[in-house]
């Protein structure tokens, strides 16, 4: 995700403070990721604020042990009444505060209508299942009605879209031999998952445009609804974005069909541009881009992006500097979460900062350095910035980098953590090991975790097979004087 909001106040004392100084002139172990399922999809959306799913899983056990349950995030249960604050909710509520929720109407495994239960906030769902040996197979199906907010969220009905992302039910990973129950947060992205294939059936009254992750592989009109078939396999999240407005502006580059969907840009080609240019440098520098599309969509979004697989979101009332930025910051993510899984709950700051440090390599590769000392220098001075409008507040500010996403105190900390100090590290590491060294440790990363979940120990062991004395350790305690 790129950078969210920074609320006033703080706004303030960095103008004030940016005035007093001008005026004072692995790869080793791998982390175990063991689960590995197939949905088919069938979705239903009436147009206004409802979807009905069917949802088929065939679900296989990778773990070396049988398996006698399973736990299914509920992430549209996130926007139920109760899950948030109205401070939490910041700019996203254009028309009022507005809950969503899915119901569960029908759970069956292997045919079978089973009882589950859920969490007290009810994002998790725990059903038993009867005994699967590993390798071995269960199936299982959910009914679900989906009520969605008005919000410029994830999920929601916006004033120019529909987002339906973080939708359907999902089963949670297991990562060393646990799931990874990942549940709201106000502060970055609550969500830890393994790649699926999927395959999705939607239906929308006629005139809707899609977006989305994978390809749309069939389009059929019928008695006033729009039928889509999309296929998306080695698909970390699947995401859709709805809208009556959308226009479409595609190329085909490198075998890659890249697609921008979009309603209010002034340069259409240049933005497609800028993706196709990030996609050829990321892929040139860090490991191919290993889907045949990609896709960027402009939607009213209270952040500035969002990444999905093969799937971007873009805020649609960006700058043009920061419209660039941010399309190429989360068509970064392709490579960093996306392809290459992440510990997003607990440490943050992999993708976020290998995602800031790529958008800043992304123009010195462009042969614009001046951009990438321009971007390293703003990552240093955001952070001193807070810390020094934390100490003037009476704000403890906590400075080590791996902590839970509840650890974090504020949206403004989350942002110097995981995304500035991590740039930072990360900027840091690549001027230690040099350029060339730099880009063979991540192309390393990539190749050895491609698909699967990395956890940041793996990536520092990439890092030492080119420098055996690097030390992070005083980055992620705090130590380290920035």
């Amino acid at each position: 995700m790129k950078k969210p909001k920074i609320n006033a106040r703080y706004i303030i004392f960095v103008l004030v403070l940016l005035c007093l100084v001008t005026l004072f002139a692995a790869c080793n172990a791998e982390t175990e990721s063991s689960t590995n399922a197939v949905y088919d999809i069938n979705l239903s959306y009436d147009g206004n604020l409802t979807v009905e799913g069917v949802q088929n899983v065939c679900y296989t056990n990778n773990l070396a042990q049988p398996l006698d349950s399973l736990k299914i995030m509920l992430y549209a249960n996130a926007y139920k009444q109760n899950a948030f604050t109205i401070t939490d909710a910041g700019e996203a509520y254009y028309d009022g505060i507005s809950y969503g929720n899915i119901k569960i109407d029908e759970f069956t495994v292997n045919g079978n209508e089973t009882e589950f239960s859920l969490s007290d906030n009810e994002q998790v769902l725990s059903v038993d299942i009867p005994s699967t040996a590993s390798g071995e197979k269960v199936d299982f199906s959910i009914k679900y009605t989906v009520t969605l907010p008005k919000c410029n969220g994830r999920l929601g009905v916006t004033q120019k879209t529909a987002n339906l992302c973080s939708l359907y039910p999902v089963v949670c990973p297991i990562v060393n031999g646990k799931f990874v129950e990942t549940e709201y947060s106000p502060y970055g992205d609550p969500y830890v998952a393994d790649v699926q294939d999927f395959f999705v059936t939607l239906t929308a009254p006629d005139g809707y445009v899609l977006a989305c992750s994978g390809k749309i592989t069939d389009e059929t009109q019928t008695d006033g609804t729009k039928t889509f078939e999309i296929t998306a396999k080695n698909t970390r999240d699947f995401a859709m974005v709805l809208s009556q407005s959308f226009a479409l502006l595609a190329k085909t580059a490198d075998g890659v069909e890249i697609k921008y969907l979009y309603y209010d840009d002034s340069q259409p080609a240049e933005t497609l541009g800028i993706a196709q240019n990030a996609l050829k440098i990321f892929s040139d520098a860090f490991g191919k881009y290993p889907y045949d599309t990609y896709t960027v969509v402009q939607a009213p979004f209270v952040a500035m992006g969002m990444e999905y697989s093969s799937l971007s979101i873009i805020a649609d009332n960006l700058p043009q500097d920061y419209l660039e930025t941010t399309v190429v910051h989360e068509t970064a993510h392709q490579w960093w979460y996306e392809t290459v899984g992440t510990l997003q709950t607990s440490e943050a700051f992999v993708d976020e900062g290998l995602a800031e440090f790529s958008t800043a390599y992304y123009f010195k590769a462009n042969g614009d350095k001046e951009k990438y000392a321009d971007l390293y220098g703003s990552h240093k001075l955001s952070y001193a910035v807070y810390k020094a409008y934390a100490k003037a507040n009476g704000i403890t500010f906590d400075e080590t980098m791996a902590k839970p996403l509840s650890d974090f105190n504020s949206s403004n900390e989350y942002v110097v953590i995981a995304y500035d100090k991590g740039a930072l590290m990360f900027g840091w590491v690549f001027d230690i090991l040099g350029e060339k060294k730099f880009k063979k440790a991540m192309r390393n990363f990539y190749e050895k975790y491609k698909f699967k979940i990395a956890a940041f120990s793996d990536l520092t062991e990439c890092f030492k097979k080119y420098n055996k004395g690097l030390n992070l350790n005083p980055w992620l305690n705090g130590k380290t004087v920035i």
